[in-house]
């Protein structure tokens, strides 16, 4: 067997690893993007408009003191495309988010929520579950992103139960709990205010979809289009350019005749073009 044919043989062994390898990480991609699709509907759908529960939900409460916040909260995916992607190459593909892990795994989700009000602006970081029969329904509890930043004293957002969330709305009921100014938890039973609880009603905040602009190439092109049209509405006579211009002999300061020269020879060449 020549050289040749060895390294032809040896080529198309590679080339059918590497198609291997290929097909492998497709099936583990979409294997994976099935399987959520199955398992959590809330999360993702093949219809990229379809309402889920993820995204972003803004709406407002009242605290245990009285004070008026708002609040906006938004829940992620638990698997984003790029993670997919990263996870559908390794190697070693054991997994408990995006399509493998057990049926309780498969309800979790995580998020993040801001507060904002006259005391300032809380930062939360949330976790929740749906239920294992109605997908609509969930629970989720807070906790402060930053606990050296948190705003205290201050009624903090706690624990939310019978959460439910259809198409464009949601809503929970959810309680607080009170830190002091010195950054420990407190409550008394005798004040009304640490049992105090409240529905919180949320709306989805819509994205805002606009037309992307015309592409550069095509307005070149048609501002071309546009001139060309405009000049052959305009016929010029060469002989009334020359004469409004001027003969280079007459026009000018005496004994100058660069500016005429000047004018002349550019009237002719934008002529020649057309």
């Amino acid at each position: 067997m020549s050289a040749s044919s060895i390294r032809i043989k040896a080529l198309g062994i590679l080339v059918l690893l590497v198609l291997m390898s290929f097909g492998v990480y497709q099936c583990n991609y979409q294997f994976s993007l099935w399987a959520d699709y199955r398992d959590r509907p809330w999360a993702y759908n093949r219809d990229k408009d379809a309402p889920l529960l993820v995204g972003t939900w803004q709406g407002s409460f009242t605290d245990p003191d009285g004070i008026a916040k708002t609040i906006e909260l938004e829940i992620v995916e638990p698997l984003t495309d790029k993670e997919r992607r990263k996870k559908a190459n390794r190697s070693n593909r054991r997994r408990t988010r995006g399509g493998l892990g057990g049926r309780k795994e498969k309800r979790l989700f995580d998020g993040v929520a801001t507060v904002t009000s006259k005391l300032g602006t809380e930062r939360y970081v949330l976790s929740g579950s749906v239920k294992e029969d109605d997908y609509h329904q969930f629970k989720l509890g807070f906790g402060a992103e930053d606990e050296a930043k948190r705003l205290q004293p201050n009624f903090c957002l706690n624990l939310a139960d019978s959460g439910h969330w259809d198409e464009n709305q949601m809503r929970f009921r959810t309680g607080f709990a009170y830190f002091t100014a010195q950054g420990s938890s407190f409550s008394d039973s005798s004040d009304t205010r640490h049992d105090y609880t409240t529905q919180i009603v949320f709306k989805r905040k819509m994205k805002n979809h606009q037309p992307p602009p015309p592409p550069v190439l095509w307005n070149r092109f048609a501002h071309g289009l546009d001139r060309l049209a405009r000049r052959r509405r305009r016929p010029i006579d060469r002989r009334q350019m020359e004469t409004h211009l001027g003969h280079p002999h007459g026009s000018g300061r005496s004994g100058d005749r660069r500016p005429a020269l000047h004018g002349r020879r550019n009237a002719l060449r934008g002529l020649d073009r057309l």
